[in-house]
């Protein structure tokens, strides 16, 4: 069997100790890299699983200038590039991606189809799988589990034995966890559309549909303005159903949750 890749000489770097390794694709990946492409950088062959015998091409790389070390593992179909960083004993596998400035180490699984990137990082005994994504800062740590459809973005922190599945959908300053979690409601409407409701430590409580996200008042007026456009009365039976459902969502939460401290030590 041989390897997709090949260590360049005299193009290394050192990162926390570990002295790594730029590659060079030795077979393409169609539409990924090309013979002779340089890729990212890694410490050793275990740290990326491509190997190409009679019966399967290895599909994972490491390109631009990412860097995987320690007993971190890339393979199957992932990717990891630009300059991000999966480390220690973090598994990238499946069909995930992680890229941009996107860090993933410890314990970590990113699986799936799921995908950090962004300035996200993923630690602990954190797992990402099915189409799961995080981006811009956001941290996922000790054993949340995000699946399915969710998104994590902005500045949002999830942590503990929490669990994101459907299309929930969690950003702006968000601390969601075991506990204190987060509401997922639908679907709603005839496009099967989903409210995500969870602590914020700017707003409270912060609501998220579709590319709405705000307090509840102001979802409540922006929906009830836009009733009153097609000339529906405040008297009708679903704005009533509206109401009970707000109220459902701010009697759900504490109005004033401990603020978690934010950790982003690498």
């Amino acid at each position: 069997m041989k390897r997709t890749y090949s260590f360049v000489d005299n193009d290394t770097i050192e990162i926390e100790g570990h002295k790594l390794r730029r590659i060079m694709a030795v077979f393409g990946i169609h539409g990924v890299v090309k013979p002779g492409e340089l890729g990212g950088y890694i410490e050793h062959e275990g740290n990326l699983d491509s190997l190409v015998d009679s019966g399967r091409d290895g599909q994972c790389w490491v390109g631009g200038d990412a860097a995987v070390f320690g007993s971190a593992k890339v393979c199957e179909n992932a990717r990891v590039w630009g300059n991000a960083v999966v480390k220690d004993s973090a598994v990238v596998m499946g069909h995930a991606r992680v890229a941009e400035f996107a860090r993933v180490y410890e314990n970590a699984r990113v699986t799936g189809n799921s995908c950090v990137r962004d300035s996200a990082q993923v630690y602990n005994d954190a797992v990402l799988c099915d189409n799961a994504t995080v981006s811009g800062y956001s941290l996922i740590r000790g054993n949340a589990r995000l699946g399915d459809n969710c998104f994590v973005s902005e500045m949002a922190e999830i942590s503990g034995m929490i669990r994101l599945s459907g299309r929930a959908h969690i950003r702006g300053h968000a601390r969601v966890s075991s506990m204190s979690p987060y509401l997922h409601l639908g679907p709603i409407g005839t496009n099967d559309e989903f409210i995500t409701a969870h602590h914020d430590i700017e707003l409270g409580i912060r609501v998220n549909y579709n590319s709405f996200t705000g307090t509840t008042n102001e979802m409540q007026d922006l929906i009830y303005t836009r009733l009153r456009d097609i000339e529906l009365v405040r008297t009708n039976t679903q704005l009533r159903r509206l109401d009970a459902l707000f109220d459902a969502i701010n009697n759900s939460f504490d109005i004033n949750p401990k603020v978690l401290d934010r950790d982003r030590d690498a």
